[in-house]
């Protein structure tokens, strides 16, 4: 804010352009120190299309000056073993087919409406959902209120356990109303699994066709899980292959170089 201007690296304005997830004091934070920041810069990177559209509308900036740098899914950029994933259920007591989400916490990420496609008349009978990550009070509103049997809250786990629980899940259930990126579904293609993700901002340059978009609505999602949990063998060994494929071109080897492009060309032009 006070500095020399340079680089900065802004992944999303969500808490200016999608607050109703956000606390009042982290939103004046986010104007104060991210927006002011990024107002000030000689370049802004973003992760996504979507994301830059969105800090160009919500700060006046002109398009030019942010670049758009892909992020990459490692380190969970490959599957975990079946004595692993074995492992995984043991610990967790995963003995029926289950699918993962992963929230953080956060209202926007769709615990609630999972939940009530369980809940729901279509919902799955004899499939679990595991809900990793664990709420930041310092960011986050209240969400996510009340519990369900179905529904295993595992909170913070390590990387090697999110891989294992990817791996061995049906697929990653994702119903974000928004994100800058979301890689989540990207390193759940990695680790080979399914994906179902719900049509935010910039979830096609994520996914690409490599997973399902599935509009926001219970009954939608009930049944895609219902047809996932009925998938043939060959076709979803195509389609994990296929996922695969397309998150092995996103890397941060990539991202560093264009990042490092970025800083050069701004560090020419610097007065």
């Amino acid at each position: 804010i006070a500095g020399p201007r340079g680089v900065v690296v802004l992944h999303d304005l969500l808490p200016l352009s999608n607050p109703s997830g956000f606390r009042p004091f982290y939103r004046a934070w986010v104007r104060v120190a991210h927006a002011g920041g990024a107002r000030r810069a000689l370049a802004v990177i973003t992760v996504s299309q979507w994301s830059a559209g969105e800090i160009c509308r919500v700060l006046g900036l002109p398009r030019e000056r942010v670049t758009v740098v892909s992020q990459g899914p490692g380190p969970l950029d490959a599957p975990a073993s079946a004595i692993a994933v074995a492992r995984i259920r043991e610990r967790y007591g995963l003995s029926n087919p289950f699918f993962v989400c992963v929230t953080g916490g956060d209202p926007r990420k769709g615990l609630d409406f999972l939940r009530d496609v369980w809940r729901s008349p279509a919902g799955p009978r004899d499939a679990d959902l595991v809900a990793v990550g664990g709420r930041s009070g310092a960011i986050h509103r209240e969400g996510e209120g009340g519990r369900d049997a179905a529904i295993r809250h595992v909170g913070h786990v390590p990387d090697e356990d999110l891989r294992a629980l990817y791996t061995g899940a049906v697929a990653l259930l994702f119903p974000s109303l928004a994100e800058g990126f979301g890689r989540p579904p990207l390193e759940a293609l990695a680790c080979a699994t399914r994906v179902v993700a719900a049509p935010y901002g910039a979830v096609r340059e994520v996914l690409g066709d490599a997973g399902e978009v599935v509009p926001r609505e219970t009954d939608a999602w009930a049944e895609a899980i219902r047809a996932l949990l009925a998938e043939p063998a060959d076709v979803r060994s195509a389609r994990l292959a296929e996922g695969r494929g397309w998150a092995g071109a996103f890397s941060w080897e990539r991202a560093a170089g264009e990042v490092a492009r970025v800083c050069r060309a701004a560090a020419g032009s610097s007065p």
